[in-house]
């Protein structure tokens, strides 16, 4: 427990302010027998970076905090929908991340 914090344990003072983000899209190109091969890759890439990645987001910003602009990826999917062959459907799913210190006092 931590006294003066109105949430009551450390782990619910660090968890307070956390964000959970879905992001859902896709690739296409305008060739209907042409898969997006290096969109996916590189999107690929990105999702496969083990730390916090930084982001600019104005839609976020309002709606989360404006001092918030790190993610971490938590999960994701790729997923295809019958006949469309230039299509790649995403889901990534990410949880706020922000820098901090902890000081001993």
């Amino acid at each position: 427990e931590v006294s003066g914090l109105a949430t009551g344990s450390v782990k619910e003072f660090i968890n307070n302010g956390d964000y959970q983000i879905t992001l859902r899209g896709f690739f296409d190109t305008k060739y209907p027998d042409s898969y997006p091969q290096e969109d996916v890759e590189v999107l690929r890439e990105y999702l496969r970076v083990t730390n916090s990645l930084e982001f600019e987001c104005d839609f976020l910003f309002m709606l989360i905090n404006p001092f918030i602009n790190r993610v971490v990826v938590t999960g994701y999917n790729f997923f295809q929908q019958q006949g469309l062959r230039n299509v790649q459907y995403f889901e990534i799913t990410m949880i706020t991340d922000f820098n901090y210190d902890i000081v001993k006092v």
